[in-house]
């Protein structure tokens, strides 16, 4: 039996790996890190390389938008 030789990144670990890849040829450079990449919310992590919206939970509010917050706060309580 003939086994086509098809290098590659073998290791799932990395963003670089391939499926198909059955001898590792040394390509696995970037560890794939999933997390929040969106720098609108809490959770962002700068070093993530895989988006994960599950993740981004805490939506950063500007300082606009607490103002208009604080601006209608006092009008609904009273």
């Amino acid at each position: 039996m003939f086994t086509n030789i098809v290098e590659g990144c073998t290791n799932p670990e990395y963003l670089e790996y391939d499926f198909e890849a059955n001898t590792d040829d040394g390509s696995c450079l970037t560890i794939a890190i999933s997390g929040c990449m969106d720098s609108n919310y809490l959770e962002f992590d700068e070093n993530a390389n895989i988006f994960n919206s599950s993740m981004c939970i805490t939506e950063l509010i500007s300082g606009v938008q607490m103002q208009i917050i604080l601006n209608i706060i006092p009008k609904l309580i009273h």
